[in-house]
């Protein structure tokens, strides 16, 4: 921990306004620069038990050395860590900006029109999915979209960022404003080689068996995935071919993309100048419509949606700033930059998590910081903080006893509750052919939480339990059975959408597979509720049910 850690008593008082596996996210009363509306993080105690914490105050820290337009530059694009937040000198989160309303689309429902997170899941659907929910994606808006997210992808590249788990769950797209593209789950993103938690990839965009994870190479295969799906209009395609339609160059450069050698595919900045070439004669059809017809264009014209496609003149610029790291020792805090007060850049960034970006000023930090006092122990080690308790603020070492060994049991439990929970919801979504693809969002989601729980279940040491190792053993084979089990509906809730629920999607051998493996975690379950429930009662945690795992 660092004395530049604020006091979570100094954010005043918390709205939620979401909720995952790793935690949940509140609405705090502060503004960055007198603009920009806040979010707090507030890690659940399952994920803190597994973070490096002195990684993510590396984060923070890591902007203050940054050229301040190039900080500016990344801020722009992602929702990056802006200030670290501790309660009685343990860490428990970080703040960001919320996420801000050109991110956020206006789309038709079945129940009417209402905005949604513009998580890039959404495009990945065929065009009469597109025409249902009214969103005015054409072919000039896909490569808008690809050229603003390879050249953020450049830009994290050179100041040594690899994204990792590049998904289109943790990347927004704007209609309405450039660049298009946004990142959020900054905190899951690699550093300069260090990472603040495991590296996890989502279902059905994992890159090939025994490849590194979150590197410049993992990006780029995962960008290739994401130019085909783009523009087949399908979450799981793999055929290039499907780019010729628009350039053959592009098609090419995506064949490349998914070789199976690392190092033979392109990098970002080799996609921008055929993107760049491509977009001025790009199709402007909307979805639904026939070929050639175009509703509106440049703003002009009629059934302009509220939030439809909007071009940015002059975009993008003519130059943009030096992107080269800055040269600093990993486990040292870099100086104030001459000329900005410390945080200053960081502003820029506390505007971005959960929400997007939002800059936190060197007078508003300091006003948080002192609202709440100093750090009992500003002078702790970043290595102490790992070792912290969560909740407890006491420093500890490897599990020896019972209430600790059981401590460790619940926090992973309290975390696998959240996605269980949404699981189960997400079922009757896709069964019943209702929002296919917010299912299908819910399922990806818990599979990416369930590998996290999975990973913490595996350290688990439950020797001083009186359940002993069965403890331990019995959780993690439930976890695996979850995990196969949420991977297998991940795949059943794409059929369904891409048949337009057929009966036979809707029975397909996914669905059998994912219904067997969960009745074998609820097995496993059941042995692991009758090993722990004799020290969840002693050490005064409540006895799970199933569902609650």
């Amino acid at each position: 921990m660092t004395g530049n850690n604020l006091p979570v008593d100094a954010l005043g008082p918390r709205t939620e306004i979401g909720s995952g596996g790793q935690g949940t996210v509140y609405a705090v009363p502060r503004t960055i620069n007198r603009s920009w509306p806040v979010a707090y993080k507030a890690y659940n105690t399952a994920t803190l038990a597994t973070l490096d914490i002195g990684a993510l105050e590396a984060m923070v820290g890591y902007l203050d050395a940054l050229p301040y337009a190039v900080g500016r530059d990344l801020c722009d694009r992602a929702a990056w860590p802006a200030a670290v937040v501790e309660e009685h000198s343990t860490v428990t989160g970080f703040l960001m900006r919320r996420i801000a309303g050109e991110f956020k689309p206006r789309m038709r429902w079945p129940a009417g029109y209402r905005e949604a997170l513009g998580q890039v899941q959404f495009l990945l659907n065929n065009d009469q999915y597109l025409a249902a929910r009214e969103l005015p994606v054409h072919d000039r808006f896909r490569l808008e979209f690809l050229r603003d997210t390879a050249e953020t992808l450049e830009l994290f590249h050179g100041l040594q960022i690899a994204v990792g788990d590049l998904s289109p769950n943790n990347l927004l797209f704007s209609l309405s404003s450039r660049p298009r593209c946004f990142f959020i789950d900054c905190d899951a993103m690699r550093v300069r080689g260090r990472s603040v938690m495991t590296a996890v990839e989502t279902a059905d965009w994992q890159v090939p068996a025994g490849e590194e994870l979150a590197t410049d190479h993992s990006d780029a295969y995962k960008f290739g995935l994401l130019a085909i799906r783009l523009f087949a209009g399908d979450q799981s395609a793999r055929d290039p071919d499907v780019l010729s339609r628009v350039a053959p160059e592009l098609a090419a450069l995506a064949s490349r993309s998914l070789s199976t050698t690392p190092g033979q595919r392109p990098k970002p900045a080799d996609w921008l100048a055929p993107l760049d070439a491509a977009i001025p004669a790009a199709s402007l059809s909307l979805p639904g419509q026939p070929p050639g017809h175009v509703v509106w264009t440049a703003g002009a014209g009629t059934g302009t949606p509220p939030h439809g496609y909007v071009p940015v003149p002059g975009y993008p610029p003519v130059a943009r700033p030096p992107q080269s790291p800055p040269r600093l020792p990993v486990a040292t805090r870099p100086p104030a930059r001459p000329g900005y007060r410390r945080g200053q850049v960081r502003a820029l960034v506390t505007v971005a998590l959960i929400g997007l970006g939002v800059w936190i000023a060197g007078p508003t930090l300091a006003k948080l910081t002192s609202t709440g006092g100093a750090p009992a122990n500003p002078g702790a080690p970043a290595a102490v903080a790992t070792a912290t308790a969560a909740g407890t603020g006491t420093a500890t070492g490897p599990a020896d006893d019972g209430a600790t060994q059981a401590a460790a049991v619940q926090r992973v439990l309290e975390a696998s509750r959240t996605d269980r929970a949404r699981i189960g919801g997400a079922v009757s979504q896709v069964a019943g052919c209702g929002d296919v693809s917010g299912g299908l969002a819910a399922f990806q989601q818990a599979s990416s939480g369930r590998q996290i729980e999975l990973g913490a279940a595996r350290t688990l040491d439950t020797g001083a339990l009186s359940g002993g190792g069965a403890v331990a053993a019995t959780l993690v084979e439930a976890l695996q059975h979850s995990l196969a089990a949420d991977d297998a509906f991940v795949r059943w809730a794409q059929a369904v959408r891409d048949s337009g629920c057929s009966d036979a999607s809707l029975n397909n051998a996914d669905r059998h597979t994912a219904d067997a493996e969960s009745h074998q975690a609820t097995d496993a379950k059941q042995r692991f509720i009758s090993a722990w429930a004799p020290d969840a009662q002693r050490y005064g945690y409540p006895v799970p049910t199933e569902p609650d795992i």
